[in-house]
């Protein structure tokens, strides 16, 4: 219809009939790519919120995993040293039971959440995210939750040895394998495993150390993100 009217200004050389048809023919362009654009925006705006309340729930049970995660390798950590003092000092009545004892060969691992974060790092979707502040902050929870668990499995390729010597001291009865025990002079005389058994309590601090990294970088961005959507932060 348009061009058809401009033919027509054309032939009949109506130059202000042509301006007039261009001007409508230009103005509709840059309406549609006006349109466009706001739509693009309005889109991406959609997704950044999806993605920054993903991520703010990923953080929330990345907490609650790691703070359990915390206490279950402190708890582990004091039976087994409990045992080693109890036989350091010859207290038999401290001397705990074998499943503490194998617990102290266990190392835990952290298990953040890390979906969202995959796929705005991996992804390429951080373009989305449009406070640089909060960027820099996601970026670096991801670098630092990598880090942490290279860290950690690292130190487990490192434990094995000291948690074999463990745990080829305990004892399992044949007629009730639930029942680990271990002899108490035996190990109390064992340098060998007091000395594995040592070793193990030192990884586990540091284990341990590494996963209260990972909580306080994974608070840190929970806090973050709880102020960009305006939602009560943690206690």
């Amino acid at each position: 219809m348009i061009l058809s009217r401009i033919a027509k200004a054309l032939r009949e050389q109506n130059w202000i009939a042509v301006a007039i048809e261009f001007v409508i023919v230009i103005l509709g362009v840059v309406i549609g790519f006006q349109i466009t654009a706001w739509n693009a925006t309005r889109n991406a705006v959609a997704l950044e919120q999806t993605y920054l309340e993903r991520l703010h729930d990923d953080m929330v049970r990345s907490r609650s995993v790691l703070e359990n995660e915390i206490a279950r390798s402190r708890e582990w950590h004091e039976d087994a040293n409990a045992i080693r003092v109890a036989l350091l000092t010859g207290d038999r009545e401290a001397a705990g039971t074998g499943w503490q004892l194998n617990a102290a060969t266990r190392l835990v691992v952290g298990s953040p959440q890390m979906g969202t974060l995959n796929e705005l790092i991996s992804g390429r979707q951080m373009n989305l995210i449009r406070d640089p502040d909060l960027r820099r902050r996601i970026a670096q929870t991801d670098a630092a939750l990598r880090s942490y668990a290279d860290y950690i499995s690292l130190m487990s390729n490192n434990a094995p040895p000291f948690g074999y010597t463990i745990q080829t001291r305990l004892q399992t009865a044949t007629d009730d394998p639930e029942n680990v025990t271990f002899d108490f002079d035996v190990l109390a005389e064992d340098e060998e495993f007091l000395n594995a058994l040592g070793h193990m309590l030192r990884l586990s601090s540091v284990n341990r150390y590494w996963l209260e990294g990972m909580l306080a970088e994974v608070n840190e961005l929970e806090a973050a993100l709880a102020e960009v959507l305006d939602i009560e932060p943690a206690p």
